[in-house]
């Protein structure tokens, strides 16, 4: 068992084109406070979202899905 975040953990444990379909339900930036040292919105952006997203298109095979969940419980 491995307790990595999928952008740190995806180049380390999963291979290129090898998920039928990748799901994931990101945190939001300003939804909850993770910490109280949160990062500044661009930095969410490059630190987290953007190697979410390369890793997600790399991990998928051709034909394959990303599904992103979004939503808004509040």
């Amino acid at each position: 068992m491995h307790s990595l975040p999928f952008e740190v953990g995806a180049p380390l444990l999963v291979a290129d084109n090898s998920c039928d379909l990748v799901f994931t339900s990101p945190p939001f930036f300003d939804y909850e406070m993770y910490h109280p040292g949160n990062p500044q919105y661009r930095d969410w952006l490059t630190d987290f979202y953007e190697p979410l997203f390369v890793q997600a298109a790399r991990c998928v095979k051709p034909h394959g899905f990303v599904c992103i969940h979004i939503g808004d419980t509040r």
